[in-house]
């Protein structure tokens, strides 16, 4: 039985070595012996390549400002594992995150003596259901990785979003668009909606195709709602038979303009569907003031330093899209880490054509490019390698030029770490 906080820590941190297993057996297992908690809840179901942290981070702000209590589960933490599991923006407090798993720990160790030993993320994802099922009216749940046989996909959502699909995490999801595609579209569900953001035709077919099997209605963007820019940063939402809504964004980059207008689409089914009232004043309003940590996040003024998970290609585009957008003309410098199973050539590529001087680096995970990576990497776009970050990060720190903007991106596990040293660092000299 555990008593303190830091053993529940330890307990996760050992649960690492299980890495990441799909299928949903152990989940269900686990669900079954606290009384499927899952199936009391209220929930959304987000899966997709990109966008899903800002689009469940819209819903959030939204909802809350509409006077909803909003449980969000979603990946990886930027404040440790009570971080994974949020109620109003508020982590999972010590003693219900230890009541939980002394719950649990029987039933684990039953599947463990099995061999069959249940990962990090199925144990938490079980704990959100149960923690979300007694504080929430709505939840957000965000997939770990795919859909299909993602450890999350034990909901029965109310609506289900699939925000983008591009190639990533192949190793586990197919080598193509259309396999990626039909593990994301494993989360539609019978008679639940669907909201689909900008994807492509291969990826439309195949998810209208899943739909209709299931009896699901489908609504797309720029095909069964849109957007148009109206004047200087203010854009117009609209959807036949429904009220336009103007709205403007704090959040950087094109890309969440698509992932602002899903989300005022599933706002409108929880509306139309579920009979949650909206004051659409508050929803526009918290729309535009929602910021996202480490998605074009700015954390230093002088100098200039901008951090973004762009983690994988798709993200890289999105990353430099922004860039050549806001700061085409000054001068650019980028520190990139990356998973060492991520299509980091085809990202540097990229990424070589927009800024001045690149530095590559690693940092602490098991699937971060090391050395051989680095070096490989380095010889072909003959660029500069810094073993330890946080050297580096302290080095960008130091400098006061106004023309030099520097920008960190890569892996969202990076940008954590990142973040979290740039603004001990920070306060630290302020101290």
């Amino acid at each position: 039985m555990f008593q303190m906080i830091n053993e529940v820590e330890d307990f996760f941190i050992n649960r690492k070595i299980h890495g990441i297993k799909p299928g949903l057996h152990r989940v269900q297992f686990l669900l079954r012996k606290v009384n499927n908690p899952e199936k009391n809840l209220c929930a959304v179901h987000v899966a997709g390549t990109n966008g899903k942290g800002s689009t469940i981070q819209f819903l959030h702000n939204a909802l809350v400002a509409n006077g909803y209590k909003v449980g969000v589960f979603s990946s990886p933490s930027f404040t440790g594992i009570r971080g994974y599991i949020l109620v109003n923006g508020k982590e999972i407090s010590e003693q219900n995150l230890i009541d939980s798993m002394n719950q649990l720990l029987p039933f684990i160790e039953q599947l463990d003596l099995q061999g069959n030993h249940p990962t990090e993320f199925e144990v938490m994802t079980v704990i959100a259901m149960m923690h979300f099922a007694k504080k929430t009216d709505i939840a957000l749940v965000e997939t770990g990785m795919g859909g299909k046989e993602d450890t999350t996909n034990v909901i029965l959502p109310a609506i289900s979003v699939i925000t983008n699909v591009s190639m990533d995490h192949m190793q586990f999801l197919g080598e193509s668009i259309e396999a990626i595609t039909y593990h994301k579209a494993g989360i539609i569900k019978e008679n639940r909606p669907v909201v689909i953001g900008k994807v492509s035709l291969e990826s439309r077919r195949l998810i209208r195709s899943v739909a209709r099997d299931q009896s699901a209605p489908v609504y797309e963007l720029h095909q069964d709602f849109d957007y148009r820019l109206k004047e200087h940063h203010v854009y117009e939402w609209k959807k036949q038979n429904c009220s336009p809504l103007e709205f403007s964004l704090q959040m950087a980059g094109a890309h969440q303009i698509d992932n602002a207008s899903v989300a005022m689409m599933v706002l409108h089914l929880l509306e139309k569907e579920l009979a949650k009232e909206m004051k659409w004043e508050l929803v526009s309003q918290h729309i535009e003031n929602t910021q996202l940590r480490g998605r074009f996040e700015q954390v230093s003024e002088k100098p200039t330093i901008i951090l973004d998970s762009a983690h994988n290609l798709a993200g890289i585009e999105a990353f430099i899209h922004t860039v050549q957008t806001l700061y085409k003309d000054e001068r650019k410098k980028l520190l990139f880490a990356g998973f060492k199973d991520k299509q980091l050539h085809e990202m540097l590529a990229r990424l070589t054509m927009s800024f001045d001087h690149i530095t590559l680096t690693t940092f602490v995970n098991e699937r971060a490019a090391q050395s051989d990576e680095l070096n490989e990497l380095a010889d072909t776009y003959m660029l500069k390698i810094s073993e330890r970050w946080e050297d580096k990060v302290s080095e960008i720190m130091k400098h006061k030029q106004a023309d030099e903007m520097f920008f960190i991106t890569g892996s969202l596990h990076f940008i954590i770490q990142v973040r979290k040293f740039i603004t001990e660092k920070k306060d630290k000299d302020y101290v």
